[in-house]
């Protein structure tokens, strides 16, 4: 395929160093981050990446020195940096490079965290995605993930059967997406922060109290251990007094220990509710207009024949939204 494409450029007189036959999660010539100010992609998915699989070799490294030289004169010590992308990790798990690759294997989640990457601050890009991306609970992690680092300009829910001829049947969406500048990385990570002292405040008491029953047992524990201690010295007075009151600290603590296990329950649940409440806040203070749309064509049928395109009159009304805005 990279070579077809290649031949395509030249005959077409565009050049042909742009196309490499290479893994596009890795830095490789002048693909590194924040490099593009527009990408536009359709990325593998359907595909897992394991620890086991698809880890970074050797062969990924970038060893054509004349290109090498040439970025090293534009972008200097940063184009060094990128470089170690591959060089640092031989032997790595390629997914373990992303953040969303502790969240997900799924290669169209890492592929949304690689775009972002690429992009210069305030760059933009449009990507085709699997809808379970957009709504499932198993990537609400990964989502938030990617809200504190862009702004959504636009969803297009994509006809079912639209690449059926090319032999996927999963439902798609179009996603364009704004990398945040700078001032909105501030802005975001502002809000954040003034989010999460909100609601640490509003649940700080209730946890501090629960924290306090779990540490209580420490305190039994180590009375306990002070009894044993003194039942074992020689010079010990009252040691029946001191046996019995032994056994009933035992007993307390093991019927303590009971309640420890729902203290810590309750203390997961509201820190749960916490972060929960956090998220919300941020949305709040950091709110602004999705637009979504539905289309039925998209000028291809499911043989690949060419039919009507509802994609064009949709571009012109998103026009026109964006200039109202």
């Amino acid at each position: 395929m990279a070579r077809v494409s290649k031949m395509n450029m030249i005959m077409h007189g565009d050049g042909h160093n742009g196309i490499h036959h290479n893994d596009g999660l890795l830095n490789v010539n002048g693909i590194f981050r924040n490099r593009f100010d527009v990408i536009l992609t359709n990325p593998p998915f359907g595909t897992n990446l394991g620890k086991d699989n698809s880890k970074v070799s050797e062969e990924d490294k970038y060893t054509d020195e004349k290109m090498i030289t040439h970025y090293k004169k534009i972008y200097g010590d940063v184009y060094e940096e990128e470089l170690k992308q591959v060089t640092d990790n031989f032997g790595k798990p390629i997914r373990s490079l992303y953040k969303t690759g502790e969240i997900s294997v799924a290669t169209e989640v890492l592929f949304v965290e690689r775009c972002l990457d690429l992009l210069k601050a305030g760059g933009r890009m449009g990507i085709v995605l699997p809808e379970g991306v957009l709504n499932s609970s198993n990537l609400q992690k990964a989502r938030e993930y990617f809200e504190s680092r862009a702004k959504i300009l636009l969803i297009v829910s994509l006809p079912q059967d639209l690449f059926v001829s090319s032999g996927a049947t999963v439902k798609t969406s179009l996603v364009f997406l704004k990398k945040f500048t700078v001032e909105e990385q501030e802005q975001y990570e502002t809000v954040k922060t003034q989010a999460e002292k909100e609601a640490e405040q509003k649940y700080q008491p209730q946890l501090l109290e629960i924290q306090q029953k779990i540490d209580f047992e420490k305190s039994i524990k180590q009375h306990i251990t002070k009894l044993r201690k003194a039942l074992k010295t020689k010079t010990a007075k009252n040691k029946e007094n001191l046996q019995l009151t032994l056994d009933e600290t035992i007993v307390e603590h093991t019927e303590y220990k009971k309640k420890v296990k729902q203290y810590k329950a309750q203390l997961k649940e509201l820190e749960a509710k916490q972060q929960e409440e956090a998220k919300q806040l941020i949305k709040q203070k950091f709110d602004y207009e999705i637009p979504i749309a539905e289309i039925e064509k998209a000028g291809v049928s499911t043989i690949g024949a060419e039919i009507d395109n509802q994609l064009p009159e949709l571009l012109k009304e998103f026009k026109e939204y964006y200039k109202r805005k």
